[in-house]
């Protein structure tokens, strides 16, 4: 999972993560006529001979690529 945060007001984050659980919270005070939006970028991948290393390193690629990419240019991919 990785994140992008736009907007016009400071924020901060906690995060906590485990074997089968993950959590990012915002708190941001957002002045009016401001806004803050968040892409939430997630990774899955699956093998019939799952190795770790493997499937973390295709992940992270997926996760660099879609961050290098943006939202946008990812929705125009899923649905053109």
């Amino acid at each position: 999972m990785d994140l992008r945060v736009e907007g016009g007001c400071a924020y901060t984050t906690e995060s906590s993560c485990n074997d089968d659980f993950a959590a990012v919270v915002f708190k941001a005070v957002v002045e009016r006529g401001k806004f803050i939006r968040i892409h939430k970028y997630l990774s899955y991948h699956h093998s019939e001979n799952p190795d770790e290393k493997q499937i973390r390193s295709q992940m992270a690629w997926t996760l660099s690529r879609a961050m290098e990419s943006g939202f946008a240019s990812i929705v125009d991919q899923r649905w053109t």
